[in-house]
């Protein structure tokens, strides 16, 4: 036998359970649920009861300050869009929905050149 079992089998020493839920809050490296992502400049929320979360849980904050205003999810062809250009500023008054697959919904104004795109 190994000295773990004889330590189990006589009760010196209780062995440490390591299956238990570490995700989330209860994590060792949690730091409130809200990060910035530095290759795309976007801030998550964790969210894991989100429909739309990812596998980790995080959502991101702008879909989730459009939703609490509209008072409903997001469908997956609307797309929340920054006015200043600015990823992390997550204002309602900086935010527009726009929607994909619509005619004359889909318009954006590049803030350099001032020319409209049409997104979809």
């Amino acid at each position: 036998m190994t000295i773990a079992r004889w330590l189990d089998r006589f009760g010196i020493r209780k062995i440490k359970s390591y299956g238990i839920n570490r995700r989330g809050s209860k994590a060792g490296y949690w730091k409130g649920g809200r990060y910035r992502d530095n290759t795309s400049g976007y801030v998550w929320i964790y969210s894991s009861h989100h429909p739309s979360c990812t596998k980790r849980g995080y959502v991101l904050e702008h879909r989730l300050v459009m939703e609490k205003f509209i008072g409903r999810y997001l469908r997956g062809n609307e797309i929340v869009h920054h006015k200043n250009k600015i990823k992390d500023d997550n204002r309602f008054e900086n935010l527009e929905i726009i929607v994909l697959g619509e005619p004359n919904c889909g318009k954006v104004r590049c803030p350099f050149c001032n020319k409209n795109f049409k997104v979809g």
